[in-house]
């Protein structure tokens, strides 16, 4: 259960970035709070592919089935105040089929992202597709060299409503 909730510190705050860019209504998240920003760890799963290239658009420029979406948000220290700057993202997730790119040389919606002086990170992509009765799901790989990773994803399930509001 202790996952479940440091989980959901992670998405609501990748909520409050979604807010901020204007994709989800604030007053339909109004009454979240972030206490606790501790992330759970999660499992990569079968489809975790090393050597993506670092980039903002995880479409790869292409015009791609599905509706766009912009990810933004902050990797923080455990004092919940403090960016880490210079945290690298590793990041994937199916595409709007439900399919993952498992081969291709075009590493479809798998990306790294650097987060900046501040902690921030941005990227493109699409929402992802359904498979195996799982819900729509982005995976992160979290690295910085004074850390240990994290490997977590933001679920539709965790957040009800996302897929309807955007």
């Amino acid at each position: 259960m202790k996952s479940n909730k440091n989980r959901r510190s992670f998405i609501q705050k990748i909520v409050v970035s979604l807010i901020g860019l204007g994709l989800i209504p604030k007053t339909a998240w109004s009454h979240l709070s972030v206490k606790n920003c501790s992330t759970g760890s999660d499992q990569a799963g079968p489809f975790y592919r090393k050597g993506a290239p670092t980039r903002y658009d995880l479409t790869n420029g292409k015009k791609v089935e599905g509706v766009s979406l912009i990810v933004s948000g902050t990797i923080y220290d455990s004092d919940c105040q403090t960016p880490i700057s210079n945290a690298e993202l590793d990041i994937w997730h199916a595409g709007h089929s439900g399919k993952y790119d498992n081969s291709s040389t075009e590493f479809m919606f798998r990306g790294i992202i650097i987060t900046d002086d501040r902690g921030k990170y941005e990227f493109k992509t699409v929402l992802p597709g359904l498979y195996d009765r799982r819900p729509r799901h982005i995976h992160f790989k979290v690295r910085h060299k004074e850390y240990r990773a994290l490997t977590t994803q933001l679920s539709s399930r965790e957040i009800k409503g996302l897929i309807l509001t955007l």
